[in-house]
């Protein structure tokens, strides 16, 4: 599955190519504009009515996850380390003891590349791996259990009540978070299978706040569960699974 990995660009000189899907990219010598806008079906939570959307869920309790989540929001390290940037939001949100990264010693904290160094990751994935085919859900789950308690679930093997219930303990939760993996095109995005951070719900709306770890592409979304829900219900080419979504707990 290649997760996220849905262009590539190519510097010639003072001459930009862009080589992927037509998304209305406007390109010019020496610049690059790629607009991806956000689906008319879903709110950005830095627009006016999804702002207002947090506050409410935050008012009732339900927008736990985002307090943490919110603060260790991390963009991935390339277009397939969707999975891994994550597990690292999530490591971090639920205060895993972690290693000393190089680059903020003396502090603990949780980095992408260091989520794959130990032992029990290795025996999982390699970095080499995940640049070239990303992760399916099964071998994502895996991983994070290295590290914490972990539950994977396969949407074809659930239902769309079981996920809001589910979910929406999650992101009210202060102990337990949650990712999903859904097919971008099943909420109207440009690009395949993904990873991101399921950080909050709206009740009136009956929409979960998607913080997509892509942040060149897209905001942290408002999507419908029942859209989101059938984007999981989707199948890995790779796994010959459902996509779906795991949480962790401590």
């Amino acid at each position: 599955m290649l997760c996220c990995r849905e262009y590539r660009v190519c510097y010639h000189f003072a001459t930009v190519l862009l080589l992927a899907h037509d998304f209305g990219a406007a390109v010019e010598y020496g610049k690059l504009s790629v607009e991806l806008p956000v689906p008319s079906e879903d709110i950005a939570v830095n627009s006016t009515k999804g702002f207002l959307m947090l506050a409410e869920s935050a008012k009732s309790g339900h927008a736990e996850s985002y307090r943490q989540l919110s603060i260790h929001y991390v963009t991935q390290n390339s277009q397939s380390y969707c999975s891994i940037a994550s597990l690292t939001m999530m490591l971090n949100a639920a205060k895993r003891p972690a290693p000393v990264a190089k680059v903020f010693s003396p502090y603990p904290y949780w980095i992408q590349d260091d989520v794959l160094k130990s032992a029990c990751a290795a025996s999982v994935t390699t970095p080499k791996q995940v640049n070239e085919h990303g992760l399916t859900l099964p071998h994502a789950a895996e991983l994070a259990s290295c590290y914490i308690h972990t539950v994977p679930v396969h949407a074809a093997q659930a239902s769309i009540k079981k996920f809001i219930q589910t979910a929406k303990y999650a992101v009210s939760s202060t102990k337990e978070f949650m990712t999903a993996n859904f097919q971008r095109s099943g909420l109207d995005e440009y690009g395949g299978g993904h990873f991101s951070p399921i950080a909050a719900y709206h009740e009136s709306t009956n929409s979960f706040l998607v913080m997509d770890v892509s942040r060149y592409k897209y905001p942290p979304v408002w999507v419908n569960a029942e859209v989101l829900f059938k984007a999981m219900n989707t199948t890995d080419s790779v796994s010959g699974l459902s996509r779906g979504w795991f949480t962790i707990s401590q």
